[in-house]
């Protein structure tokens, strides 16, 4: 993740989306060093708010509805991902195993693509 919308609508980026825009480590190191940014901890990451964020480099960054934008897709994007991976997990993971075992005990003489086939219905 590297940005997203709370629901005060306020803009928050992350460190890596920052550097990727091209604003160097030391500037967030001397934004933070006079705690003029307003910052946010999520597992291991630093994000930052993009109101807080001084005037001139905000001007280089994407625009609030933009970004406001690009966050939704992100969170669109993961969504899709997780569903993908649930059903790719459904389709091919353990319990198609486990009833694929099942299946070749009670039908020995089934070939190896009908009992996957039935083992995933």
């Amino acid at each position: 993740m590297k940005l997203f919308v709370d629901g005060k609508r306020r803009v928050w980026l992350s460190s890596e989306y920052l550097i990727s825009a091209g604003v160097s480590k030391k500037v967030m190191e001397n934004w933070s060093r006079r705690r003029s940014v307003i910052t946010k901890h999520v597992n291991d990451l630093i994000f930052i708010e993009y109101e807080s964020i001084p005037a001139p480099t905000r001007r280089k960054l994407y625009g609030k509805e933009t970004l406001i934008y690009d966050a939704r897709q992100e969170g669109k994007n993961d969504t899709e991902n997780q569903y993908f991976e649930s059903l790719n997990e459904a389709y091919n993971g353990k319990s198609v195993v486990r009833w694929r075992n099942t299946i070749t005990e009670a039908y020995p003489g089934l070939r190896a693509n009908h009992i996957t086939d039935f083992a995933r219905r």
